[in-house]
């Protein structure tokens, strides 16, 4: 189990190093002393934003802009779905209901992904 776990792990480290990984002061240079490499920066500290169904996390507003300044234009309650479209520092840009095209919006916090089937009233 050991061997395989490292044969993966080599394969792995293999797989990520790129020419575009070697410094240049060391390119085209023939040296037996090792090579440092320089990896390139993870972007993972970036939060991804994707469109697509969120469900309500107990009742939240939805206001007519993204920020508590703004009025609210509903209320929804827990497990009600909503299809978010963009957004705006910590706030959602949504769609609510099924004929309605004002976005409105709610703070990230309120909101979760969801999965399950769909059905407006």
């Amino acid at each position: 189990m050991k061997k395989t776990f490292l044969l993966a792990f080599a394969a792995i480290v293999a797989l990520s190093i790129t020419a575009g990984d070697v410094p240049t002061q060391n390119a085209g240079q023939n040296c037996n002393s090792a090579t440092t490499l320089i990896t390139k920066k993870s972007k993972t500290n970036k939060s991804t934003f994707r469109k697509g169904w969120y469900t309500a996390i107990g009742t939240c507003n939805l206001r007519y802009g993204p920020g508590t300044n703004y009025s609210i234009a509903y209320q929804i309650e827990d497990g009600e779905p909503v299809y978010v479209v963009k957004k705006k520092g910590n706030w959602y840009g949504l769609y609510h209901g099924s004929s309605d095209e004002t976005i409105y919006w709610t703070h990230v916090s309120n909101l979760k992904p969801y999965y399950g089937p769909v059905t407006w009233s």
